[in-house]
């Protein structure tokens, strides 16, 4: 079984981050869980920085317009 870091980074200016698998865990407790297409997206964008991320599930999600 993969082993999960559980604890959160405090950053520099005392902002509290969680990763991806401590949020996952936090919104499962809430009943919130990724639908596989997410996941995927995700997947396919980890190591990526935030707006590539952002890009990829807007282009994944978003409507495309009629030519």
């Amino acid at each position: 079984m993969k082993k999960v870091p559980t604890k959160a980074t405090v950053s520099a200016s005392g902002v509290v981050k969680h990763g991806r698998y401590r949020a996952e865990k936090i919104s499962a407790v809430e009943g919130l869980f990724l639908s596989k297409r997410m996941r995927t997206v995700l997947d396919a964008t980890s190591g990526k920085s935030g707006d590539e991320r952002r890009a990829a599930i807007r282009a994944q999600f978003t409507k495309q317009k009629s030519a």
